[in-house]
């Protein structure tokens, strides 16, 4: 099985973390209770129950898309 953490550590590195301020985002209390509330307010709000979920022009997508496909979406718009 893949090392989940080795993985997220190296992304962040790549936005300027170190090891020190990884360890702390990922114990922060307050942090993982705002990320929470978000997700909540997202899923009761606005029916988001999938990542990605996009919003064009007031119609939910959700998933994956290619560029393909949000181009159509966002074509049709005009």
């Amino acid at each position: 099985m893949p090392d989940g953490r080795s993985a997220l550590l190296k992304i962040a590195g790549m936005a300027g973390f170190s090891q020190e301020s990884f360890d702390a985002c990922l114990t922060d209390r307050k942090l993982l209770a705002d990320v929470r509330l978000m997700r909540n307010k997202g899923l009761e709000q606005f029916g988001i129950t999938a990542t990605p979920t996009f919003f064009i022009n007031g119609m939910k997508h959700s998933g994956a898309m290619s560029i393909e496909e949000m181009s159509a979406i966002i074509d049709g718009i005009r």
